[in-house]
């Protein structure tokens, strides 16, 4: 008989997370944020999206790193949140302002117990 883990299991669920980085002109970054700002604030306001921060590389400030965390699943993702007219108009302000395309890796979170954060988390940053 084999002993059970001692750790908790991932969850298998629906939801997913979206790592995109990207690369601006380094001239562009303040236009880029503007521009990102604008979808960040709409995209973090929809009920889906669980939580999103985004992150800049220290010594190469025009390299940022996003996170977004969804309750719903990919094909969804890609069926409505992907598609609304914000998000379009978005993509055709920022990509001009980017040195290369967008890389993009979508992962399956562990859920669950695996998931922590202190309370009023993004009130201490």
């Amino acid at each position: 008989m084999s002993a059970s883990p001692s750790f908790p299991q991932p969850e298998k669920h629906e939801g997913f997370t979206l790592v995109v980085a990207a690369t601006i002109k380094p001239d562009k970054v303040d236009e880029w944020l503007a521009q990102f700002w604008l979808a960040f604030d709409r995209v973090s306001a929809e009920p889906e999206c669980l939580s999103f921060e985004v992150f800049r590389f220290p010594d190469q400030p025009n390299k940022i790193k996003w996170v977004e965390n969804w309750s719903k699943s990919v094909q969804w993702f890609m069926e409505h949140q992907i598609t609304k007219p914000y998000m379009k108009g978005y993509l055709e302000a920022t990509e001009p302002l980017m040195l290369g395309e967008r890389e993009t890796e979508i992962w399956e979170r562990f859920g669950g117990k695996w998931a922590r954060a202190q309370e009023g988390v993004y009130n201490k940053i």
